[in-house]
């Protein structure tokens, strides 16, 4: 693109994105979402960007981030939560078993070692 005439580039829909990023940037500073080709992909997929006037240079300045990678990453964080969670319901349900196992056994042993479980009331 040095060297090139980019006023004029449309993404697939026909949106002027740099005409819009320049008049974001004019009118203070804002988002601008449009589609852009990703070097990784062959199709041109949703980009979300941020441009800001810079008036003593007349410049506009823009940077901008790929949805799709902002998918994945919540995708994955999505899935660790998933996990975190089915581990801990795991990790209660082990530990319900255990305590009612204890519940079963204990009575009867300190029914044995000390009779019934009654308390009496004694004076001090």
């Amino acid at each position: 693109m040095v060297g090139q005439n980019i006023w004029d580039v449309e993404d697939y829909r026909g949106f002027k994105l740099l005409q819009a990023l320049i008049k974001t940037a004019q009118q203070g500073g804002g988002f601008v979402d449009y589609y852009w080709h990703k070097p990784s992909r062959k199709e041109q997929v949703k980009k979300l960007s941020y441009a800001i006037g810079l008036e003593k240079w007349g410049w506009m300045v823009g940077t901008g981030v790929y949805i799709d990678d902002i998918d994945n990453q919540v995708e994955s964080i999505h899935g660790k939560i998933d996990e975190t969670i089915s581990k801990t319901f795991i990790g209660l349900g082990i530990a319900l078993i255990i305590t009612i196992g204890i519940m079963q056994v204990l009575p009867p042993v300190f029914t044995s070692m000390h009779g019934n479980w009654q308390i009496k009331s004694c004076r001090i």
